[in-house]
């Protein structure tokens, strides 16, 4: 996993290009970090004012959530199978799901139980 440069370095490459009148690319080279990244970092804190690196990967939670009234539905009143449940969601959504996902949705939301009747 790579991880994202420090503020600290970032302030210095910003200051020194927009204090020092120094090209960003040079100030990139100043710092040993490459003419893309500190020309990224210049152009941003220009157009933003932001400095810190932008946040990268999928938000938090489940693909699934969009379609929780539909999954609701399919599950109302009756004892509806994973298998089911992916199957309805492909054919009337569009949208592929695997039973995990699926699985995962559905427990916690409390709504998952055993089969097994012994055990309830």
């Amino acid at each position: 996993m790579v991880r994202a440069y420090s503020d600290d370095l970032r302030i210095r490459v910003i200051r020194s290009a927009e204090e020092n009148g120094e090209s960003a690319r040079a100030a990139g080279r100043r710092f040993g970090v490459s003419e893309s990244s500190a020309v990224k970092w210049v152009g941003r804190f220009r157009q933003e004012g932001a400095i810190s690196a932008v946040k990268t990967g999928r938000p938090r939670g489940l693909k699934v959530e969009a379609h929780k009234e539909f999954l609701f539905t399919q599950m109302a009143g009756r004892h509806t199978t994973l298998d089911e449940l992916q199957t309805a969601l492909l054919e009337q959504c569009g949208m592929y799901a695997s039973r995990t996902l699926l699985w995962r949705f559905v427990h916690e939301q409390g709504l998952s139980f055993k089969k097994n009747r012994p055990r309830q």
